[in-house]
């Protein structure tokens, strides 16, 4: 799989985030991205799972109604990850950069 495919995904967890269901755009170190919403349970348990790839600068938005500590599940992703972990106060937390994909998917 060619490196390119592989950078530009994000997954940010925010609470009280308010907004709608299109795509968003959002800017970190003056580095933006459309990021697709996914803000209820059947969306997060599919993430991006079976995709083959994920376009330059864009990524997937995790939208949860409280802060919490949250666990990535990877079944069926064909790529690698860089994820973002987003508090209340929009503030980055921690971030994990180029997550493998799980060999037992």
């Amino acid at each position: 799989m060619k490196k390119y495919y592989l950078i530009a995904f994000i997954i940010l967890l925010a609470l009280f985030l308010f907004i709608d269901k299109e795509f968003k755009q959002a800017c970190i170190n003056q580095k933006c991205f459309d990021l697709e919403i996914v803000d209820n349970r059947q969306e997060q348990i599919k993430g991006l799972s079976g995709r083959e790839t994920l376009d330059l600068n864009k990524g997937m938005l995790f939208v949860y109604d409280k802060e919490q500590s949250i666990s990535i599940w990877m079944k069926e992703m064909k790529f690698s990850l860089d994820i973002i972990w987003i508090n209340s106060k929009k503030e980055v937390v921690h971030i994990e950069r180029k997550v493998l994909p799980c060999e037992n998917n």
